[in-house]
């Protein structure tokens, strides 16, 4: 009985270990609003791997708000030492630009400049269908 009681705290000490892990790891965001869209609506929830090494244009990311508390997804559409079409200045290191997919909804990198990649939380993974 003893052995039992034992082996029953192991696994569970393990898979809370686990579990914790994949909590660093992964996490689950709800999308609010129409910003993201077509791509993502308003009520859909994304798995996003939280800190990965390296991002890329296109990347779906989720970052904190540089203007008030709270978190939103954008997708970046340009990295540090890329340059706009007519435009005179480039994106510093270490940042990134993050308009929304759906302009005239999103509140973005036109309206709060470039984005420090230490406010980037993690790059989406995929959707989550429930």
């Amino acid at each position: 009985m003893e052995f039992a009681y034992i082996a029953l705290v192991s696994v569970a000490l393990c898979l809370a270990s686990a579990f914790g892990v994949l909590r660093r790891k992964f996490g689950v965001v709800h999308v609010h609003g129409p910003s993201m869209h077509p791509h993502l609506n308003a009520g859909d929830r994304v798995i996003i791997a939280r800190r990965p090494s390296n991002y890329a244009r296109g990347d779906v990311v989720v970052i904190t708000r540089p203007d008030s508390p709270g978190q939103i997804i954008k997708r970046i559409a340009a990295v540090a030492g890329d340059r706009f079409p007519g435009g005179l200045e480039a994106v510093p290191p270490n940042h990134v630009f993050v308009p929304g997919d759906n302009l005239p909804s999103s509140m973005d990198s036109r309206h709060f400049g470039f984005v420090p990649m230490d406010r980037v939380v993690g790059r989406m993974i995929r959707r989550l269908i429930i």
